[in-house]
């Protein structure tokens, strides 16, 4: 059940923790040079980054629907909207060099993933999803907009994903279930963020669950329809290979899925679905506690926690 009010005061303490002041604009055009300095992963984590903040948002404004956190836009206003925007801001300060490369990973994924919130959040067209969010060869506006910056570097969700994730970590297939979409084509968003430590099972898990939901995997009786999503990032973590990408699919699916996706049946790619993951509020429910929080992140190894 959607709780927007009794957690306002958590919000709003949290905003209060990193100053009063919104920060500037970001440029609509910058040089996409991603430095060295945001891709180097350290050799052991020395800062822990704080990923609280994501399990207070979804607890305040998301609700669980067949599976998948669904978070209620229409209820953010203010509050909500000024919470993501000093937790985007929060996370640009983060340095990310000082993170191993699974912290890094788990920073990166959430860090996207919480741009994805955010520009929904601020979007007139979270209902037109096709357009805002276009394919992963031809993405939208919604992509392609500038969000977040770390020092000179302004980056975009399309650069966080191409430039940094897909470049970085291709070698992982996994990763694909942690590109949340903001739509049902794609896997769900992580009611508390990833996490380094145990990010690589998290990604596993999230991925079983969506390969054998209505959404995922589909065997027929001579073929087996796999999510168009899978295509959008086949050569990217597969190497166009479709023999490998339904191979992999396999580890993960269960039952009938599994059959299917090791009996050589054809495959057929399934249209990918940009109905919006948002949550539609149809009765507010009543207050009934209060809080108060705030996130931080400093020296210390295991980061990401």
């Amino acid at each position: 059940m959607v709780r927007p009010a009794p957690l306002r005061s958590v919000l709003l303490a949290a905003t209060l923790f990193v100053g009063a002041s919104a920060p500037a604009a970001l440029a609509q055009t910058t040089v996409n040079t991603v430095p060295v300095s945001l891709t180097a992963p350290a050799e052991t984590s020395s800062y822990s980054v704080d990923y609280r903040p994501i399990g207070v948002f979804t607890e305040a404004f998301g609700d669980q629907e067949r599976g998948r956190t669904k978070i209620a836009y229409a209820a953010l206003e203010q509050q909500g909207k000024r919470f993501l925007t000093r937790y985007v801001d929060y996370l640009a300060g983060v340095p990310v060099s000082s993170l191993d490369r699974d912290d890094q990973l788990a920073f990166w994924l959430n860090t996207r993933n919480i741009l994805i919130v955010q520009a929904m959040a601020e979007s007139n067209s979270r209902r037109r999803m096709q357009r805002a969010r276009g394919t992963a060869e031809a993405p939208g506006s919604m992509w392609t907009e500038k969000r977040i910056s770390f020092g000179d570097t302004e980056l975009s969700i399309e650069d966080i994903e191409k430039d940094i994730i897909l470049a970085n970590w291709s070698d992982t297939p996994n990763v694909i279930f942690g590109l949340y979409q903001g739509t049902q084509g794609g896997a769900g968003l992580p009611a508390e963020g990833f996490r380094g430590e145990t990010v690589h099972a998290e990604l596993a898990a999230t991925g079983k669950t969506f390969i054998n939901a209505r959404s995922g995997v589909r065997a027929r009786r001579n073929s087996v329809e796999i999510p168009e999503l899978f295509y959008w990032y086949n050569d990217a973590f597969f190497g166009g290979d479709e023999a490998a990408m339904t191979a992999h699919l396999a580890t993960l699916a269960e039952g009938d899925r599994a059959e299917a996706l090791t009996s050589g049946r054809q495959t057929k790619a399934r249209k990918f679905s940009y109905r919006s993951d948002e949550l539609i509020i149809r009765q507010q429910s009543v207050p009934t506690a209060g809080g108060a929080g705030g996130f931080a992140g400093g020296g210390g190894a295991g980061g990401g926690s």
